[in-house]
């Protein structure tokens, strides 16, 4: 009987350099498609943690207002004094009902470190105040809580808190929206604000802190009056009566002449257009 002998291997051939550099290009491909999706996915993700912030913060002084004749809280207990007694920002005057100061961080906002935020203060009252002042949630100071001439017993002026009822339209009215406290260059630095500054300020009965929004100033915080677009052009905003929504950064000027510090439309009802977002008194 004869035997047949059968090869079980086979010739293998490898790949040509073509060959891997069209692998190599597709995945190059692949990596400039996904990546920047992989970012915005990232970037949604601290923006939903952003809204969640607010809706919190802006629950805390729906709370607050409740137990103080549904009065606003003073941006801070006296203008222009900065020692933690006798003076109190907003954010400490709520704290008691949200218990949480790292819901006045936005997570899009890397500058807002422990360092920065506490400015190192060691004493609890001292720390608690700095919280304060860095918060990223922008109190709509012009309208909701205006300064006036009174003057305190630090010798700072004093605020006139607005009421719930006094606000016409609550689901129009700005209570707080995305804040930073300085920028370098034009990237944003040292945290939060715990104040924004309106485009115009029309009824609110005050003027402005720092002059309103310098629109044509890039590396200037109060470009668009403290507000910064941390979530792709977009600004969380709190409204008065609670909703929280992103927001593009050019609609907070509707309705408002941001070079002038004018309402684009001076002939309507009371004086207020429709879509300006800020005093709807």
């Amino acid at each position: 009987m004869s035997y047949r002998k059968f090869s079980l291997g086979k010739t293998r051939q490898a790949f040509t350099l073509i060959e891997l550099l069209v692998v190599i290009a597709i995945i190059a491909i692949l990596a400039a498609i996904l990546f920047p999706v992989f970012a915005q996915a990232r970037e949604k993700a601290r923006q939903a943690s952003c809204i969640s912030n607010f809706k919190q913060g802006a629950l805390g002084i729906m709370m607050y207002m409740q137990d103080y004749d549904e009065a606003f809280p003073v941006m801070t207990a006296e203008y222009g004094v900065w020692t933690p007694q006798p003076n109190w920002a907003w954010g400490q005057m709520v704290f008691p009902y949200i218990k949480n100061w790292q819901i006045h961080r936005c997570p899009s906002n890397g500058t807002a470190t422990e360092a920065v935020v506490s400015e190192g203060a060691t004493n609890p009252l001292t720390r608690e105040f700095n919280y304060a002042l860095h918060s990223g949630l922008g109190f709509n100071y012009m309208h909701l809580t205006p300064f006036t001439t009174a003057v305190g017993p630090a010798g700072g002026n004093l605020f006139s808190p607005q009421t719930n009822a006094a606000v016409g339209q609550p689901a129009a009215t700005i209570m707080l929206a995305d804040s930073i406290w300085d920028k370098a260059g034009t990237a944003p630095a040292g945290g939060g604000n715990w104040f924004i500054e309106a485009p115009c300020f029309q009824n609110s009965g005050t003027a402005y802190w720092f002059g309103g929004w310098r629109i044509d100033t890039a590396t200037d915080w109060l470009q668009f009056g403290g507000t910064h677009p941390f979530h792709q052009q977009s600004v969380t905003v709190a409204y008065v009566d609670g909703h929280v929504k992103a927001t593009r950064i050019g609609d907070l000027a509707k309705g408002c002449n941001v070079r002038t510090k004018t309402l684009t439309d001076p002939t309507a009802a009371n004086g207020i257009t429709n879509e300006y977002l800020w005093d709807r008194l």
